[in-house]
């Protein structure tokens, strides 16, 4: 019987077995040649996957420096390739892509802007942080809209949502949205059936509110065929919500490590000699606990301590979806993602601050925007923090994961930013407008 070789996997006899030595050199310089021509083969492919140029997520950026003070707000504006800038000395600004001049659109006074957004045909309306509402035309004020508008907790939260001929923002006591026609400029009130309203959006016919009690809610404009069916749904309207649901640990993925029970029992042998697992279960829980049980006692109430949603005042729409933001003042944040019927589609846990659990308004996901293309539906996010704080999350088969991050785009605060299809705009405490522009497409390796 023959004897196999410990730990070897060769179980036959080897191939120079039986060989004299001319037959084994010959069958040598053969396999030295046979690994020199796979050396050359692999070597051109290598050299081919090098020469492939990978392709970048940012494309071209360009960056606009505005000098004397720096812009609080971005609004596109539609029917032409050009931005507003709402700027901290109450002036708003006026840039043109094509020939990269900027130019002053309105003066004001002295108050800074804290949102801007624009209209077809030059029209644009502005809110300075004294919660004054100004209509422009043709860069001509014309009109202040009488009564103030909601500002929310931060200076930098939006204010304006609109449509293509109206610009809606919550009243001043937070029941209720005001509509500003932009044709004739007329005022009028929608009533939701909660009150205190923090932020608003706007996306195809659908008007979006978000209440502190954590409801969405939506107002869908009907435009029923005649006068009939226009009265059953209050005068063209049609009003749904949803309560924002508070969900588990276990579902945002939150909890022990694994090895958290190892871990208690490799310590309390650390904590004493003595230590006998066959003793009387009685007698141990009689026993003062030791320093490591504590610890590991304070550290499962950590980790298992349930994430209460307690703010919720951020919120975008687009073609298909709305997604907001609801925090628990200690850097702790879920994205939701609705479509616009209500219905949860995703959400994401997200956590600012690993190792403070301090409150603070700062630690949170102000401002959202919502992009959706072939690849996905790509969203971004900034806090009203200085330091790596724009991200760019990804909503693909109903999950959202972390897509991109900017490593500082500003010195110091971002202020706003305005998420097109292939573009970026962002602006920041350092007085200067950034520009990117963006492929999807490109190589995360």
């Amino acid at each position: 019987m023959e004897v196999e070789i410990p730990y070897s996997h060769k179980k036959e006899p080897s191939i120079y077995e039986g060989m004299d030595a001319a037959a084994k050199k010959k069958m040598y310089l053969k396999r030295i040649e046979e690994d020199r021509i796979r050396a050359v083969q692999q070597l051109a492919l290598l050299k081919k996957k090098t020469d492939v140029k990978k392709k970048v997520f940012v494309t071209k950026k360009n960056v606009y420096d505005l000098k004397t003070t720096h812009a609080v707000c971005i609004a596109r504006i539609p029917d032409r390739d050009a931005y507003y800038f709402g700027m901290s000395n109450g002036s708003t600004l006026f840039f043109d892509c094509q020939t990269e001049k900027i130019t002053t659109a309105a003066k004001g006074d002295s108050n800074p802007i804290v949102d801007v957004i624009a209209l077809k045909e030059d029209r644009f309306v502005t809110v300075n942080d004294c919660s004054k509402v100004t209509v422009y035309q043709d860069f001509k004020a014309v009109k202040v809209v009488t009564g103030k508008c909601l500002l929310n907790l931060t200076p930098l939260a939006r204010v304006f949502a609109a449509d293509d001929n109206s610009v809606f923002f919550i009243n001043a006591e937070k029941d209720g949205v005001t509509r500003l026609n932009g044709t004739d400029f007329s005022v009028s009130s929608i009533s939701f059936s909660k009150g205190n309203l923090t932020q608003i959006a706007f996306a195809g016919s659908n008007l979006f509110a978000l209440s502190e009690e954590g409801t969405l809610h939506c107002c869908s404009f009907m435009q029923p065929a005649n006068p009939d069916e226009e009265e059953a749904f209050e005068g063209g309207m049609e009003f749904n919500e949803v309560k924002i649901e508070n969900l588990t640990n276990e579902q945002i993925g939150i909890g022990l490590k694994k090895h958290s029970e190892d871990m208690l029992e490799s310590s309390q042998v650390l904590d004493t000699s003595d230590h006998n697992p066959e003793e009387n279960a009685e007698e141990d829980q009689d026993a003062p606990k030791s320093e490591s049980q504590l610890s590991y006692e304070r550290m499962q109430r950590a980790l298992n301590e349930p994430v209460v949603n307690r703010f919720y005042r951020t919120l975008t729409a687009s073609t298909d979806y709305v997604a907001l933001v609801a925090h628990d003042g200690h850097g702790r944040n879920i994205i939701y993602v609705y479509d616009h019927k209500l219905a949860l589609k995703s959400y994401k846990y997200v956590r600012i601050e690993e190792l403070d659990a301090s409150f603070s308004f700062k630690k949170y996901l102000n401002k959202l925007e919502l992009v959706q293309k072939k690849e996905g539906t790509f969203i971004y996010a900034i806090t009203p923090k200085e330091g790596n704080r724009l991200f760019i999350y990804k909503l693909a088969a109903d999950e959202i994961t972390l897509y991109r991050r900017f490593k500082q785009p500003h010195k110091g605060l971002i202020t706003d930013i305005r998420a097109e299809v292939d573009n970026l705009c962002t602006a920041g405490f350092d007085k200067k407008v950034n520009f990117y522009t963006l492929d999807y497409r490109f190589n995360l390796v």
